[in-house]
């Protein structure tokens, strides 16, 4: 039928003609709306070829907006996107995408209030789907403005998500309601914040319901002669309800609502703490976080993962991408404290949708509060960042599940100044949180204290402690630890400073000691010239761990030196030895590291850096890093960046870059770049890419 083709190809022409009446309007037309219309085009192209598999795609991108203030207070917005991406796989079928979205907007800006609304569509095809999905976003928000009064804040979205075709299966609701009030009464702060989202799935007959409160209150003051005592205090109360239900008859994955999304770049997936990323989770499947997540090239470990708030069942994670992405391998890994993870030893189906631009993770269904997704591989493509994640729970027929999650948070913290050399600060905290997979509660406290004292302009003393308990309402052993520090700073000349730093921590599980650590630190802080600073430092380290009976003790020597050799020249070297001994195995490690870049900017238009790390433990490995940056002419720039690594056994991968902008003009250039990656010698792929384009604005 034709009626298919025109519907594919109608957003185009829409587009199209309306930039050619843009360009071609006479000259009072053009001044009538003056700045109010701007447009965007990209259009690019890869080529890449990977063990003689080669695969190219097309990518096309067409904005046009309207911005027109109607009125001082009045305003009106409306865009219209289009996007189609062509892929050649080489041996596999070749593959296409195709969407269209056009939204618009309405704000009312008196001095009292801000008010908007907005309505957004956004429809996508593609050739791996005999469907064509839609989602409708609308929704309002109202702010006030007046600083006499409390600020009231109102917020409502809705989401409608429709597919078509003879395999449709996806047709949802997502409701959302925010209220907001923040007050300020002299010294006192306060605000009252309540979300209410109802998430359907109607094909299932799967609905999701949850209420999230959250209560804050905090106060500051200055008292006595000079303020010398300080007082300050918070209070946050958090209430979250859920409530599952599912009424059909069979199993399907449904959108599991989140606290926040999680993010952090580490090599160690095992231990290490998720930074909060919300542009992670905020809807949006089509733009890049920021910051990036760059999944592209050898762009590895990266840490995706979401927090629910309470511990619940999770059997697939999707991330979304900007754009089409070569494979790559996933783990997946669970923790109830966002600290310590557990890899998943089911296997984990990792699918490549090219349709969705998305990695589709399934697993069998486990429980847990936190949960991430780490990547590796070699991706074939160079330019791919991730833009959303969600989490789905597979809903068995006729189940209802509730859930309730509260904590409540208090902290006090009280600074004297004795003098103008004594300082002195005391503070404590209280929390109570649900016990996550246990019955009953969680409390944490924790009060600390510090002092610095100034005893002479070269000498300064600052001592602390730290004392904490976690007590647990469960059939369950509390934890308890207790730390404490000293440090000396004396600085005779203005370069020239030393610092000793001395440590010990002891963590104690029910009544007996659970672990030990302490260190110790000696540095030197010179520049014994205009142009060079040095930095030695000296350090000891032991950890003992009493339930496994197994201790360590480490020495760590580092010489650091930075200098400014000429006007355009700079350089810095790095040295450490460090030793490692283990009991009581009684074994010993050795490593030994060495650093060194260069920075030249050789004119004001040519900047090249250099740096090598070598690293010697148990075997030699090293990298090597080399940029190029020339800006040739006004509207010239070039660029050739190599990263080599490799190692004594003869394993090595190198990555080769360049690239080429030209400027045509104020809004639009021409971009050629090409890279070459070579894991081979690493039991690797080598994967050469070409790309080319244009960006235009108007």
């Amino acid at each position: 039928m034709e009626i298919f083709p025109l519907r594919r190809f109608y957003p185009k022409t829409i587009l199209i003609t309306a930039v050619l009446m843009l360009l071609c309007a006479p000259p009072p037309l053009q001044a009538l709306w003056g700045n109010s219309v701007t447009g965007y085009a990209e259009l690019s192209g890869v080529s890449s070829e990977t063990d003689d598999i080669r695969n190219s795609n097309l990518r096309q991108q067409y904005t046009v907006s309207f911005l027109k203030r109607v009125t001082p207070f009045v305003s009106l917005r409306s865009s219209l996107r289009y996007y189609k991406l062509d892929l050649a796989q080489g041996q596999s079928p070749d593959v296409w995408q195709e969407e269209w979205q056009p939204s618009g907007e309405f704000a009312w800006t008196p001095p009292w209030f801000a008010f908007s609304s907005n309505l957004r569509r956004r429809n996508s095809q593609s050739s791996t789907l005999a469907t064509r999905l839609r989602s409708d976003l609308s929704g309002f928000s109202f702010r006030t403005r007046s600083n006499q009064f409390p600020v009231l804040t109102l917020r409502y979205d809705l989401t409608r998500v429709r597919e078509s075709g003879p395999d449709a299966n996806r047709k949802s609701d997502e409701k959302r309601f925010q209220s907001g009030l923040q007050y300020t009464a002299g010294r006192h702060s306060f605000s009252e914040g309540f979300t209410r989202g109802q998430t359907r799935n109607l094909i299932s007959s799967w609905e999701s319901l949850h209420d999230l409160n959250n209560f804050r209150w905090s106060y500051a003051v200055n008292l006595l002669e000079d303020k010398r005592l300080h007082i300050s205090s918070n209070y946050t109360h958090n209430y979250r309800h859920q409530l599952d239900r599912v009424q059909g008859s069979a199993t399907i994955l449904n959108v599991i609502p989140v606290v926040s999304a999680l993010y952090a770049a580490d090599p160690g997936p095992e231990w290490g703490q998720l930074e909060p990323l919300p542009q992670l989770s905020d809807g949006n499947v089509d733009d890049p976080t920021q910051p990036q997540v760059d999944l592209g090239t050898g762009s590895i470990n990266r840490n995706i993962g979401v927090d629910f708030g309470f511990a619940r069942p999770v059997g697939a994670l999707y991330i979304f991408l900007d754009a089409a992405s070569g494979p790559l391998t996933w783990q997946v890994y669970t923790s109830s404290d966002n600290l310590n993870w557990s890899r998943l030893e089911e296997e984990v189906e990792v699918v490549l949708n090219l349709g969705y631009n998305r990695f589709e993770l399934l697993f069998p269904t486990v429980t847990t509060r936190y949960i991430k997704a780490v990547n590796g591989g070699l991706n074939e493509a160079t330019t791919v960042h991730a833009t959303e994640i969600q989490a789905f729970i597979q809903s068995e027929p006729e189940t209802t599940t509730e859930s309730f999650s509260q904590s409540h948070f208090v902290d006090l913290a009280i600074g004297y100044r004795f003098s103008e050399r004594l300082n002195t600060s005391l503070s404590g905290t209280y929390q109570q949180e649900p016990l996550q997979g246990l019955d009953g509660d969680r409390r944490n406290q924790f009060y600390s204290m510090s002092t610095r004292f100034r005893q002479t302009e070269m000498i300064s003393h600052t001592v602390n402690f730290h004392q904490s308990f976690q007590d647990f309402a469960a059939d369950s052993s509390d934890l308890k630890s207790l730390s404490g520090g000293y440090n000396l700073l004396v600085a005779p000349l203005t370069t020239l400073d030393f610092l000793l730093s001395i440590s010990r921590r002891i963590g104690y599980y029910g009544s007996g000691k659970d672990q030990e650590s302490g260190n110790a630190l000696l540095a030197v802080h010179g520049s014994p010239f205009t142009n060079l600073h040095l930095i030695w430092e000296s350090g000891f380290s032991r950890q003992i761990q009493y339930a496994i009976y197994t201790a360590s003790e480490t020495w760590t020597h580092r010489l650091t030196a930075n200098s400014a050799l000429t006007r355009r020249l700079d350089a810095g070297a790095s040295l450490r030895f460090q030793s490692s001994q283990s009991m009581p195995a009684d074994s010993r490690h050795l490593r030994r590291q060495f650093q060194l870049n260069l920075n030249y900017r050789a004119t004001n238009t040519i900047f090249i850096r250099g740096a090598t790390d070598i690293n010697m433990d148990e075997t030699v490995t090293y990298t090597q890093d080399f940029l190029f940056s020339w800006n040739a002419t006004a509207k010239v720039k070039m660029g050739l960046q190599t990263y080599l690594t490799g190692d004594e056994g003869g394993a090595r991968t190198s990555r080769f870059n360049t690239n080429i902008n030209y400027k045509l003009g104020t809004r639009s250039t021409i971009f050629f770049g090409f890279s070459l990656l070579d894991y081979r010698p690493a039991g690797g792929a080598r994967t050469a890419n070409l790309q080319a384009g244009l960006r235009t604005g108007f």
